[in-house]
């Protein structure tokens, strides 16, 4: 089925403020990347990628505001404790126009 086949392979990356960076540094931990609030960019629902594999590890995060736009996040993703994890390539464009800064997710997604 064509919904079961991978179209690329780049990794996830957590776009956040300025801010939080100073906080956390240039990698995150288990522990901050479950503390603060994400950003859940998804077509429908508050499950993803990410639910499936912090569940595996025992963990859950604390998903506080869906969006289906990779537009809205440079807005929902402004102040100190939030931001998503999204696919690498989207990050570093909009890292690119927004200011956001990268850090790679500590969580292993396939």
């Amino acid at each position: 089925m064509l919904g079961d086949q991978a179209l690329a392979y780049g990794g996830y990356a957590c776009p956040l403020d300025g801010d939080m960076l100073s906080s956390v540094g240039q990698a995150l931990t288990l522990d901050e990347y479950v503390s603060p609030g994400h950003v859940l960019v998804s077509p429908g629902g508050v499950v993803g990628i990410v639910d499936e594999a912090l569940a595996a590890l025992g963990l859950k995060r604390n998903a506080i505001a869906p969006t289906a736009h990779f537009a809205a996040l440079p807005f929902l993703l402004k102040g100190p404790r939030t931001f998503a994890t999204i696919p690498a390539h989207a990050a570093a464009a909009i890292a690119a126009v927004t200011g956001l800064r990268l850090v790679a997710s500590p969580v292993s997604l396939s």
